[in-house]
């Protein structure tokens, strides 16, 4: 939000979200709302991520496949 609001002060027109990417229909809607507010996207930046502090071998199923959807699906999506 710091870095949106640095931009709108410089009169930059920027879209700022918190979204959670890993839901399905999550980027859909947020690309729907952007497009329907400025006609176009020019530039994505896509942060998202998921905090995940176990090793790898005890992490169960649920979360491995919590962790890709939000950080390699959610990327996809955009594509």
């Amino acid at each position: 939000a710091e870095v949106a609001d640095a931009l709108r002060a410089q009169g930059v027109e920027v879209e700022a979200s918190a979204e959670d990417v890993g839901q399905p229909g999550a980027i859909e809607a947020l690309v729907e709302r952007t497009i329907a507010r400025f006609g176009r996207i020019d530039g994505v930046v896509h942060a998202a991520g998921l905090w995940c502090d176990r090793a790898a071998l005890r992490t169960p199923p649920e979360l491995v496949e919590r962790v890709l959807a939000v950080q390699l699906g959610a990327a996809f999506a955009w594509v």
